[in-house]
């Protein structure tokens, strides 16, 4: 989605939003995975390149008219169109091959691709492309540019260096007063350090999902009303239980047995409440009847304004140890 929010100094943002829902067993969402990312910038391109279009269509049908004024204003939106920290590439409308020509380009364009303007005006913009560019995604754009609509797409596009970096590009088509397509407009933007980053990104999500995973402790978070939210393969493995089966489920009726449920319900609103509780112990019940001592440390967690998350808990399996120990304890008393 793209909406607009509202900064803490009153500033208003637009941004994208992409959302995972997690859904208990019912169907109820109990959380969501989200990433939001910063679009004011396109917008006011877009914004721009609309404006432009509304305004050159404007200029074009009054020339014969107000051919002063429309020369005045021409001026001003070439300007505008030349100081603009996004690409712009202007080409004519032939979709079929060759492709069109490009008629103009504007400083940051050059910028982007090393291309000088008198390199790049004349020639098609397959000079940016090479084998690394999709053509399932040139083709798409193709389609929609057919079919009259504005299209926005990635590309991996080449510099004249050769170097590759990924584009984003917003291509809009132009019409005279008749409805006649004449032109292409595109906004094109270097995205190459967005997406590493969002590599980046994906790689440590990674990292800590894989360390999640493969740790031999139990790892579980609890929403702050005690179900579940999640947990880790180790959790799985211990219980036999699989996160599909209990999500969203209340975490004392499912695991602990009946005689402690009262008892660690009360723990818990106390450890929702401290910054982090430790070497509690209390059995949990597995799958198949089961139960298992395990020594706790708990630790609320809340986003960055205090707001509460839930209870973020890890747990190690101590059952081993304790039979040891009994054992031990007979064997002596035995003695």
């Amino acid at each position: 989605l793209e909406h607009r929010i509202r900064r803490k100094d009153g500033a208003v943002r637009w941004v994208l939003r992409v959302t995972s829902p997690h859904l208990n067993d019912k169907g109820r969402l109990i959380a969501y995975d989200g990433l939001l990312r910063d679009i004011t910038e396109r917008k006011v391109d877009e914004d721009a390149l609309r404006e432009l279009n509304i305004n050159l269509d404007q200029s074009l049908t009054d020339r014969t008219t107000e051919l002063h004024k429309s020369v005045e204003q021409i001026r001003l939106f070439s300007e505008a169109i030349a100081h603009l920290s996004e690409g712009v590439m202007i080409t004519s409308d032939h979709l079929d091959w060759p492709g069109p020509h490009i008629l103009f380009v504007n400083e940051a364009m050059c910028r982007i691709t090393g291309y000088s303007t008198d390199e790049l005006t004349g020639q098609s913009p397959r000079i940016l492309q090479g084998d690394g560019t999709d053509r399932e995604t040139l083709d798409r754009i193709k389609a929609e540019l057919s079919a009259r609509r504005t299209v926005r797409a990635e590309l991996t596009n080449f510099r004249k260096d050769g170097t590759p970096y990924d584009a984003e590009l917003f291509i809009t088509p132009l019409f005279d007063s008749k409805g006649h397509r004449t032109n292409f407009v595109s906004i094109h933007r270097d995205i190459t350090d967005r997406k590493r980053a969002q590599a980046a990104l994906r790689r440590e999500h990674e990292l800590s999902e894989g360390i999640i995973n493969s740790s031999q402790h139990i790892i579980l978070l609890l929403d702050s009303e005690g179900c579940i939210v999640r947990f880790n393969a180790y959790m799985e493995e211990l219980t036999g239980w699989q996160l599909a089966e209990v999500q969203g489920r209340d975490w004392f009726d499912t695991f602990l047995p009946k005689r402690d449920r009262e008892r660690m319900r009360e723990l818990f609103g106390r450890a929702l409440g401290v910054e982090r509780t430790r070497g509690n112990v209390n059995p949990i019940v597995t799958k198949d009847g089961r139960e298992l001592q395990i020594e706790w440390q708990n630790a609320p967690l809340t986003y960055v304004k205090g707001e509460l998350i839930g209870l973020l808990c890890t747990g190690l399996d101590i059952t081993p140890r304790l039979q040891a120990q009994r054992s031990l304890q007979e064997n002596e008393e035995r003695l």
